[in-house]
């Protein structure tokens, strides 16, 4: 665990409850977003000056260079649109040997994290999503123009607010700007003690599997000289 008094930035910090969290612990923690889910908190942290509202599409952080000790981001990766705004920035509120982490769903994920439908990362066309929703959900459910306008929303969301790039692409994207930058699934795997027996978490077949089949730990070091 890292010393108290440790700055921290939560990259996509929803309703800020884990920067609430970090603060209780005795950590100097911030977050921001390009828009916040309610919460009971949020009012108080953002008087605080404890979470900072992004423009959308613009990765500007703002904070000085070389501020945090850590940065992290949780299902925020697969949303970027622009990396090669994005990357450099957190690098550059990081402190020389500063780290980074980025969990993020893979886009060979059987179930899209986000819309819920089968393969939906790798498949966008209209007549994927409409057989999906039709299977998944009642067909009363549905009117025609509900329907029609269902299956526009998911599509428009899939296209212009994810991007799931190759796992590779990333790593180089991400060599750009740090030193050190490599995947680590076992250290995804220990963080899920509870839920993941260890005689799975230490199977090279089960980590490989959860790799390319549900989601990826990304870790990024900033070189010291920077």
């Amino acid at each position: 665990m890292a010393p108290k008094g440790v700055r921290i930035l939560d990259v996509g910090c929803g309703d800020g409850a884990k920067v609430g969290f970090l603060r209780s612990l005795g950590y100097e923690a911030f977050g921001c977003d390009v828009s916040f889910k309610v919460s009971p908190r949020l009012e108080e942290m953002v008087a605080n000056g404890w979470l900072f509202q992004l423009e959308l599409e613009d990765y500007q952080f703002p904070f000085p260079d070389r501020f945090f000790d850590c940065l992290y981001s949780d299902q925020v990766v697969e949303h970027v649109q622009n990396f090669d705004q994005f990357i450099p920035e957190t690098a550059r509120v990081l402190k020389a040997d500063g780290h980074s982490f980025h969990y993020f769903p893979s886009r060979f994920r059987f179930m899209e994290a986000h819309v819920k439908l089968p393969y939906a990362a790798l498949i966008r066309v209209r007549p994927w999503l409409l057989f999906w929703i039709l299977t998944l959900t009642p067909v009363r459910k549905w009117k025609a123009d509900q329907l029609v306008k269902e299956v526009d929303l998911t599509a428009s969301y899939l296209n212009n607010y994810t991007n799931y790039l190759p796992f590779k692409t990333l790593l180089t994207l991400f060599s750009r700007s740090f030193g050190h930058v490599s995947y680590d699934q076992r250290k995804l795997l220990s963080a899920m003690d509870s839920k993941i027996p260890r005689w799975l978490r230490l199977s090279p077949v089960f980590v490989s599997w959860y790799s390319l089949a549900r989601a990826r730990l990304l870790l990024a070091r900033k070189p010291c000289s920077r």
